[in-house]
């Protein structure tokens, strides 16, 4: 029973997390991340820190994200960048 519980949790947030992602809130996304890339290749940041300063910036913009959504999401993007 639980097990059914996650799964139906997992579909929904992927639908609300599709839902945001316009082409103008995609394209922040990536200018963001390109202007903070070089953070994330040092070890004195964590990841999840670069992510929430991304996020913030995208909310500064009117694109209500979390750092967790721009992970997914950007990791998603760089993985069809690589297969393609």
């Amino acid at each position: 029973m639980f097990g059914v519980c996650v799964c139906v949790f997992v579909l929904t947030a992927s639908i609300v997390q599709s839902s945001r992602w316009t082409r103008e809130a995609v394209l922040l996304l990536i200018e963001a991340y390109a202007a903070n890339k070089h953070l994330l290749d040092r070890s004195t940041y964590k990841k999840a820190d670069v992510y929430r300063r991304i996020a913030e910036h995208m909310a500064s913009f009117g694109h209500k994200v979390t750092y967790h959504d721009c992970v997914l999401k950007m990791d998603n993007l760089l993985w069809r960048f690589l297969l393609s």
